[in-house]
């Protein structure tokens, strides 16, 4: 079979593109990625029974008695926090508070913190009413975090008491950008960076915290803190997907 010259290159141009999103796009599967992991709280009331790690066991009993909820000491500035592991993609985090007859009022004015590492912390969720059963705190955008943290504003003298605390997200890669062509970022430049290839720019965005999209000149990779865009023929940008 015959194919026209604009046939085969339309064909070129479709077949290049879904290489593109091969390499640049992946498959991830989204779970509780806190289940299990290393978690810490301010202070533990009860050692054997209250401990942070009940709150990422995956057991969403929400009474004292299924001795799966954190607890920490009356205080000021009580916290709660985990420790994914890794850098993921946060989606959403849900909270789950005391359904018996005990001290069910004192989850209000939960606030959720996310950071790449302990020391850089910032809000993404706030509930000033109080969260009678459970509260999910939606990221739109996602963002990418290793480290959340559950705590009040205003802070009042009282324990934190957490029976669940699921974190919505997926360990990303390199891969989860989509390309853009023929538009050039009008996001600000976060940094530039050396990249090897196209690939290596987009980890470096991954790894760099509120990189959103990110674009190349020979080696020099832009890191944008937003996917902010304009026309401009011949021009790439890849963007997180």
């Amino acid at each position: 079979m015959k194919i026209s010259e604009s046939s085969f290159y339309a064909l070129v141009h479709l077949v290049m593109n879904l290489v593109v999103n091969v390499v640049c796009q992946d498959v991830t599967l989204v779970t509780n990625i806190a289940e299990g992991k290393n978690a810490y709280q301010s202070s533990d009331a009860f050692s054997a029974e209250g401990g942070a790690h009940f709150s990422v066991d995956g057991n969403f009993n929400q009474y004292w008695s299924g001795q799966s909820c954190s607890h920490t000491k009356t205080e000021f500035g009580a916290y709660w926090q985990v420790d994914l592991g890794d850098i993921y993609v946060v989606q959403a985090v849900s909270v789950y508070n005391r359904i018996d007859d005990c001290c069910n009022y004192l989850l209000i004015g939960i606030e959720v913190l996310i950071g790449m590492t302990r020391d850089t912390y910032r809000v993404v969720g706030h509930e000033d009413e109080h969260i009678y059963t459970n509260h999910t705190f939606p990221l739109s955008p996602p963002a990418f975090a290793r480290w959340v943290r559950i705590t009040r504003n205003p802070d009042f003298n009282s324990a934190l008491m957490l029976c669940e605390v699921a974190v919505t997200g997926y360990k990303s890669s390199s891969r989860s950008f989509k390309r853009i062509s023929d538009v050039t970022g009008t996001g600000e430049t976060l940094d530039t960076k050396f990249a090897r290839s196209i690939e290596h720019c987009c980890y470096i965005c991954f790894i760099t915290q509120d990189c959103l999209a990110v674009k190349m000149d020979n080696s020099q990779c832009s890191l944008l803190n937003s996917d902010n865009n304009q026309s401009e023929l011949g021009q790439t940008l890849y963007v997180v997907n």
